[in-house]
């Protein structure tokens, strides 16, 4: 007997077809007129794997042959042995090699991860220096997974519980483990948490490091990981509110990141390696990400072209089973990052303060009023610099300062931008001016809620609605015992785009106070072209 095996495919539970070629002739000189017994059992580790075994027949031309036939077996990636039954006088055992691969990628994640910049990096704090996933070189850089990471700690106590909690919840996306000690010359991963600037030259560190909220980064040689640093500079602020700590997990899972993916600045809108966000959680694309760069064939110094060779993509496996829905929690996360992205908007809006006394509504007898947000992404939590609102009596352009944070809006009559509250514009329009509310709402539901507080409430017409509500348990949002917003959000169902949203703000009846208000926005166009007033222009963006 001669046999011989190829390679047919990979499934996504790990195992692979192999396609035997057998080949049987009778070199003795006696003629076979009856048909072959041939059997196969594969073997690993002198056992017999179950399920792995095939028997079939040959019938030898003239009693002599050879005669030839070929099956699939299905077997696990890794090695194994075929051990062949076919009563002869020598026993045939062949080696097989399933090679292991890293399956069911999407594309798109590999695109993303393989963008690497042409040049070599020239400032890291530049996001355009880096690629889409954030890694500038190359070549792959990582730990390595089988060797434990010594970390050590110093700083204010509340700075390490967080980064603690950081450690934790990164050690599984990135395969590796994490071993505390006491001493700073033991560690591979030195933290400086909650320290203050001014203490900078203590500690050695460079001036110019002092404008960020921190910094971290990790010594490598041929793409392996060796060392580590992190810093997290303590916030001008006293208060340890909730916020305050959602920034500081925000910070310190960055820079985190920066020492041991190790990563540099993402050029997504949206990843918590960009400037874009104070989020406290990595999105989706920035797990997967993550988690491809720390895979255990992954190895230091590789190429891209060598990675590549290392994936079975999604559609290329035997299986191919259709791209997962993703959960509300994700369908969120695309809206949000396809906002970021467009950066603008465009919305036909109704509603106002609902309640007799304080009827102040816009958007309802003089037809829908136009909502035009511009800017999306450039501040954490505020979320948009610009908005016009048009109800057709006043229209009002209204630019948030990252200088003087502030709210400023600008009229004809004036020609200048003046600072604003809300109760200006409330008032004259019964808007409740906060174009940043949505992009703040969008924020608290990623910080602070899951896929189970967040309902499909319907689908139909090729849209999804989301349904959730915020109150005090979810701190991002900031809002008072008693007080909630119950969220309505309407996606395409196949881009998950946002197509329209209700905001429905009340809380307990405060005397003398207006307690509910309504916003329901519909016709929503992304990507628009803003005619912005010149004077705003020269105000805004100079």
């Amino acid at each position: 007997m001669d046999a011989n095996t190829t390679l047919v495919g990979y499934w996504s539970d790990g195992s692979a077809d192999v396609d035997v070629a057998v080949s049987l002739r009778n070199e003795g000189g006696l003629r076979l007129d009856s048909a072959q017994r041939v059997a196969v059992t594969c073997i690993r580790d002198g056992d017999a794997l179950d399920g792995c075994r095939e028997e079939t027949s040959l019938s030898l031309e003239d009693g002599f042959g050879p005669a030839s036939t070929h099956f699939i077996l299905r077997l696990p990636m890794g090695g194994a042995a075929l051990e062949f039954d076919y009563g002869g006088d020598e026993p045939l055992t062949l080696d097989v090699d399933v090679p292991e691969r890293i399956l069911g990628l999407e594309r798109g994640v590999w695109e993303c991860y393989s963008d690497r910049p042409a040049e070599p990096v020239a400032n890291a704090f530049q996001d355009d220096n880096d690629g889409c996933g954030g890694w500038g070189p190359e070549t792959v850089e990582k730990w390595l997974n089988d060797v434990p990471v010594k970390v050590w700690a110093t700083g204010d106590d509340r700075y390490v519980k967080v980064l603690e909690e950081v450690i934790d919840e990164l050690s599984p996306i990135l395969d590796l483990e994490f071993q505390w000690v006491g001493v700073e010359r033991e560690a591979d991963l030195k933290a400086f948490v909650g320290i203050p600037r001014s203490a900078r030259a203590e500690y050695g560190f460079d001036v110019g490091y002092v404008d960020y909220a921190g910094f971290g980064g990790a010594r490598t040689r041929n793409g392996e990981a060796l060392s580590g640093r992190v810093v997290v500079w303590l916030r001008a602020s006293d208060e340890w509110e909730v916020r305050d700590q959602n920034k500081i997990k925000h910070v310190t899972m960055h820079e985190v990141l920066h020492a041991m993916a190790p990563i540099g600045h993402s050029t997504r809108l949206g990843s918590i390696m960009s400037y874009s966000s104070d989020l406290k959680k990595l999105s989706p694309m920035d797990e997967s990400l993550i988690r491809l760069n720390s895979h255990r064939l992954v190895k230091p110094g590789m190429t891209m072209a060598e990675v590549e060779d290392l994936i079975v993509f999604r559609e290329d496996l035997l299986d191919a089973p259709p791209p997962p829905e993703p959960d509300t929690h994700q369908m969120v996360w695309r809206a949000t990052i396809g906002l970021w992205e467009a950066g603008s908007a465009r919305f036909k809006i109704r509603g106002g303060w609902t309640e007799k006394r304080c009827a102040s509504t816009f958007g309802v007898r003089r037809g829908l009023a136009t909502l035009e947000i511009g800017n999306f992404g450039w501040l954490p939590y505020y979320g948009a610099t610009l908005a016009r609102f048009d109800d057709r009596v006043n229209t009002f352009w209204v630019h948030w300062s990252r200088e003087d944070r502030k709210w400023f809006y600008w009229s004809e009559d004036t020609g200048e931008l003046t600072a604003v509250g809300g109760n200006h514009v409330s008032d004259s329009t019964g808007w409740w001016v906060s174009p940043t509310r949505l992009i703040r709402v969008l924020g608290a539901l990623l910080n602070d809620a899951d896929a189970d507080d967040i309902t499909v409430a319907a689908r139909s017409n090729g849209t999804i609605t989301l349904a959730a509500t915020l109150d005090e348990s979810h701190p991002t949002w900031r809002l008072d015992s008693g007080e909630a917003v119950d969220f309505i959000l309407v996606l395409d169902e196949e881009t998950y785009q946002i197509r329209g949203y209700t905001y429905n703000y009340h809380r307990e009846p405060v005397p003398g106070q207006c307690n509910v208000y309504e916003e329901v926005a519909e016709e929503v166009e992304l990507g628009i072209e803003i005619d912005v007033p010149r004077a705003i222009k020269l105000n805004t963006f100079k």
